[in-house]
């Protein structure tokens, strides 16, 4: 591991002649731009956070779907109520039989 060589004070080094300063320069330079390129993806992902719901809209949502479900418990309760198809058969049948034999009553009370 190279051994890093800091300049100390009253050395009289690390003027602008320093060779090395042209490399810490250059160096600095670019974590920079690493940082800057780091900061632009941050700044698109908070872009993106911002039409995410928030804490209110959820609650909007929560309380929306539950009224949906007590919308939907009371229709099956009263779909459970409504008759069957076989039920609504009977019904027509035992009618028209009704209705058959009052017409042959009463045409049978008609004849002499």
């Amino acid at each position: 591991m190279a051994e890093i060589i800091r300049p100390r004070f009253g050395d009289g080094g690390g003027g602008p002649e320093d060779p090395m300063l042209e490399t810490r320069v250059t160096r600095l330079e670019q974590d920079v731009q690493e940082m800057k390129s780091s900061l632009r993806s941050i700044e698109l992902a908070v872009a993106e956070m911002k039409h995410l719901p928030k804490a209110a809209d959820l609650a909007a949502l929560r309380s929306d779907f539950a009224g949906l479900k007590a919308d939907v418990a009371e229709m099956r309760g009263r779909l459970s109520q409504m008759p069957t198809l076989l039920q609504l058969v009977t019904v027509v049948i035992t009618t028209w039989s009704a209705g058959a034999a009052m017409v042959f009553t009463l045409l049978r009370l008609a004849r002499p």
